[in-house]
């Protein structure tokens, strides 16, 4: 949690700097790769689960590591040159209820009333900053 939130802020000198998002990108995907493949070659099972799974399971892998990290990525650090860090942290709470309502909608998963007012009050409070108008404290 803490390395996420000095990325955050470095990302945010960056992109104030007026670094190019996708530079800054690349640069973050790359080195989580270099984290990734090291963490594979130094761990006990190290790449074994991967070279057992079938092309179906490799290919979701690789879209989840290459095609929605890299938005991730891309997305974050345009935001973080237009808005302040606090608030670009809030979208990343978003990332519970729009995994529940897909899961629900895609793979038929259950979800109860519960949930509902769950996902509506994390909503609530990431919007809520937004509707004051106000930018500082």
């Amino acid at each position: 949690m803490l390395a996420s939130c000095v990325s955050g802020l470095i990302a945010r000198r960056t992109a104030q700097a007026g670094a190019n998002p996708l530079v800054t990108s690349s640069w973050q995907v790359t080195a989580a790769c270099a984290v990734t493949a090291l963490l594979l070659a130094v761990l006990p099972d190290g790449g074994r689960p991967l070279a057992a799974a079938d092309a179906q399971a490799i290919g979701v892998t690789v879209y989840l590591g290459l095609v929605v990290t890299s938005a991730v990525f891309i997305l974050s650090n345009y935001a973080y040159r237009h808005l302040p860090v606090a608030r670009t942290a809030l979208f990343s709470c978003l990332v519970g209820p729009i995994g529940t309502a897909l899961s629900a909608m895609i793979l038929g998963s259950a979800v109860s009333p519960t949930d509902i007012a769950a996902i509506l009050l994390v909503m609530l409070a990431v919007a809520l900053p937004y509707a004051s108008g106000r930018r500082r404290l």
